[in-house]
């Protein structure tokens, strides 16, 4: 039995658009978790939108594992003010090879 672990980093981009900040990351991945043998996986993240004024509109969001290639998908949403949302990418992650992983997750608002 193979033992999976994952060490977690989050980046966050913060660009300005149209004179007001657009302040909007990720601040949690929560999945995949810590298990055994788990095989394709989901990255579900939770974007986080830290500003005082809702946004809306296209993101670029991308996870990266193990330094590997890095998984883009553009979503359209918005975000109330100091809310977030939950978002699972439809691109599934391989996890057979037992070990620790690292998990890099972003998010660019367009």
């Amino acid at each position: 039995m193979s033992f999976i672990k994952y060490i977690y980093t989050v980046l966050l981009f913060l660009p300005v658009n149209y004179g007001i900040s657009q302040d909007v990351g990720i601040n949690a991945i929560i999945n995949p978790v810590s298990g055994c043998n788990i095989g394709n996986d989901s990255i579900t993240v939770s974007i986080n939108n830290v500003s005082p004024f809702p946004v809306g509109g296209t993101f670029t969001l991308t996870y990266i594992v193990d330094g590997g290639a890095p998984v883009n998908e553009n979503i359209s949403t918005s975000i109330a003010a100091s809310s977030s949302v939950i978002y699972t990418f439809t691109t599934l992650y391989n996890f057979n090879t037992s070990g620790t992983h690292q998990v890099c997750a972003t998010v660019i608002f367009i």
